[in-house]
């Protein structure tokens, strides 16, 4: 492999690989292990309560309750909520939890 980057006189070295990074989408490396156990539900093709639905970070009463009732029997609630606290989210409704008053 060559040191040179195509078009450039100027050695580089590349880097070592570090496997997946979500970085650019704001998951840090430590919650790396709770994001795929949240995305292997959807992987799964499972069907979330919260899947596009505006209620779990709309600001209204009656939607935060509505929210966090549907939350209750949700196959994901758990990984939810380890991905949430892993990432320290403050805002919307994550396994229903009100984390707005958190």
């Amino acid at each position: 492999m060559s040191d040179y980057i195509r078009g450039s006189t100027r050695p580089h070295k590349a880097a070592e690989d570090e496997g997946i990074s979500l970085a650019g989408f704001g998951v840090p490396k430590e919650s790396l292990d709770a994001w795929m156990h949240l995305q292997s539900f959807f992987a799964r093709g499972e069907v979330t309560p919260c899947h596009s639905r505006p209620e779990w970070t709309s600001n209204r009463k009656a939607d935060k309750e509505l929210a966090i009732r549907l939350c209750g029997d949700c196959p994901a609630k758990a990984a939810c909520n380890e991905f949430a606290e892993s990432i320290g989210e403050t805002t919307g409704i994550w396994a229903g939890i009100d984390r707005d008053k958190k």
